[in-house]
C-alpha cells in the first residue's frame, strides 16, 4: 500500500527527531502542515487550524461553531507535553466542503471561498 504524504513526512520526523515524541491528534493527522522548531521546546508537529476545524465540519458533521468549540476545548485544551502548535495563516481564507453555518451568507455552497 502506498504511503500517504503526511505518513511518509512523520516517518522522516521519526528518523530526524529520534529523541523527541511528536504528539498530534490522529484523527485530525491530515490538517499536519509540517514541525515548529523553538528554543524551549524542540520539535512539535504543526498543524493547520482550518484545516482541523474543515475535518470535524466534515466527517463528524458539525457547523463551524460547533467545530470551532470542539477544537478550542478538546483539541488545543487536551495540553500534553510534546503538544502541537496549530497554525492561522495570514490569508484567513476557509474553503468549505461542507454546510456552513457562517454568518456571510454564502448558505453552504460547496468549495465558496470566504473570510471568517
Amino acid at each position: 500500500m502506498k504511503m500517504s504524504r503526511v505518513d511518509k513526512f512523520l516517518e522522516e520526523c521519526e528518523y530526524q527527531f529520534p529523541d523527541e515524541p511528536l504528539v498530534y491528534p490522529t484523527d485530525l493527522k491530515d490538517a499536519i502542515v509540517g514541525t515548529v522548531e523553538h528554543f524551549s521546546f524542540g520539535n512539535v508537529i504543526l498543524l493547520d487550524k482550518e484545516k482541523c476545524i474543515n475535518i470535524l465540519c466534515t466527517r463528524d458533521g458539525m457547523t463551524i461553531d460547533e467545530a470551532m468549540e470542539h477544537f478550542e476545548f478538546n483539541v488545543i485544551g487536551a495540553y500534553v507535553d510534546g503538544c502541537p502548535a496549530y497554525a492561522t495563516f495570514i490569508d484567513g481564507v476557509f474553503e468549505k466542503e461542507h454546510v456552513c453555518n457562517c454568518s456571510n451568507g454564502c448558505k453552504g455552497v460547496k468549495n465558496e471561498m470566504h473570510y471568517i
